[in-house]
């Protein structure tokens, strides 16, 4: 089922809002004209998953009010009677650069790049700004300003208490829940956060955890499975986290400071993401009952981006994101514990952003980003992944 929002009131032609239909959209035409029912294509349809707004496109000369069809015949015809426009940014001298966005090039269609929008602004406002970034400098030739990724720090708590929800019940539209875990030496940091099926999320429980058992039995308590409870094992004590995991069923991460990771899609052809594919690693010390090795499910994500998402969702706040009344007075603390600087690359020598501590315990930060970075792998939360617009295929001459 989809609704069709034509416009919020009338615009310089005179088109109406559109009506809620099934599988169509109703377009209301200008005042004095009867209404026309567009069906929409079979495989848009399988596409979507929820209840959608789609926007209907027409481009429209705001002077003459001229339609023009989005063919790649008038696409053409634009194109070829195009020029250059001088915007003044020739500032090397002996140089001259231009700007060609994807607007301008005919075989791409409009509607698709109104989609591929549409589909950004989605993913920025649950935290992912990286199909933004990509549109702005991919699409509209435009640069990407660094101030757009760096966080605020103003947070405030919801208006919840974690206390009333330590049963395990499940929250209303509850899609998943993940216990990430920062390990350190002698004990643990605890990240339990809900998510739910529009991507939103509420924390449930965070804090110090100091021993397995304890960490085992709060588990159980907030009914979190096995394979959602995930350890951090990038660190030098690396064989006792496989140990555990392997004794409890858990997943292994390990964060690295990759921007992404290659793998390949369902259709076979490489794609990015934040997380590599899963792989296996055999537990060093710890058997099954029948004496057997057992292996253990492990997955590489890239730390910087991630927690790029999460600031981004930590800025948000209420009702994206949110954490209770009575969340630990450290939580807070921890979540303000690093900030992006300029830094070396040691490899390309090259200097970028990247979060760096400044001193302060930042061990909830790290759990709250591998709870992002399971949002992403359920799907929950979009990926970095994002499908190029569609192309019109030339006539065979």
């Amino acid at each position: 089922v989809a609704s069709a929002a034509v416009a919020a009131g009338l615009d310089a032609r005179g088109w109406h809002a559109g009506t809620p239909a099934a599988n169509a959209a109703r377009v209301l035409g200008p005042v004095g004209t009867e209404p026309i029912d567009v069906p929409f294509p079979a495989d848009f349809i399988a596409r979507l998953k929820r209840t959608t707004f789609v926007i209907y496109f027409s481009p429209t000369c705001p002077h003459c009010q001229h339609v023009t069809p989005d063919t790649m015949a008038a696409r053409r015809a634009l194109t070829q009677r195009s020029e250059w426009i001088s915007e003044g940014n020739d500032h090397v001298e002996g140089y001259r650069s231009r700007r060609v966005s994807a607007q301008s090039v005919y075989w791409i269609r409009w509607s698709d790049l109104v989609i591929q929008w549409c589909q950004a602004s989605d993913a920025r406002h649950l935290g992912v700004l990286q199909p933004t970034k990509d549109f702005r400098m991919q699409r509209l030739a435009q640069p990407w300003k660094l101030e757009e990724e760096l966080p605020a720090l103003e947070l405030e708590a919801a208006e919840y208490f974690q206390n009333e929800w330590q049963d395990g019940r499940p929250m209303p539209e509850e899609a998943a829940r993940v216990f990430t875990v920062d390990c350190q030496q002698d004990h643990y940091w605890g990240i339990c956060r809900v998510w739910l099926k529009d991507g939103h999320s509420r924390l449930l429980w965070a804090g110090k955890i100091l021993t397995v058992d304890q960490l085992r039995e709060l588990q159980i308590r907030l009914k979190v499975p096995d394979k959602r409870t995930l350890l951090d094992a990038g660190n030098s004590f690396h064989g006792r986290i496989y140990d555990t995991c392997a004794r409890y069923g858990w997943t292994a991460l390990i964060g690295r400071a990759e921007d992404q990771f290659t793998v390949r899609g369902p259709d076979g052809k490489p794609i990015r993401r934040y997380y590599s594919a899963p792989d296996r690693v055999v537990a060093p010390t710890y058997k099954d009952q029948n004496g057997k090795r057992v292996f253990v499910t492990f997955f590489y994500w890239s730390s910087d981006p991630i927690k790029d998402i999460l600031a981004n969702l930590r800025n948000t706040g209420s009702p994206v994101w949110e954490f209770p009344q009575d969340a630990p007075p450290e939580y807070v603390r921890h979540l303000n514990s690093e900030r992006k600087r300029a830094t070396v690359d040691k490899r390309t020598k090259k200097t970028r952003l990247r979060w760096t501590a400044t001193g302060r315990p930042n061990h909830m930060w790290d759990a709250e980003a591998m709870n992002v970075l399971a949002a992403q792998i359920l799907g929950i939360l979009p990926d970095m992944v994002s499908s190029a617009p569609e192309v019109d295929e030339p006539t065979p001459t």
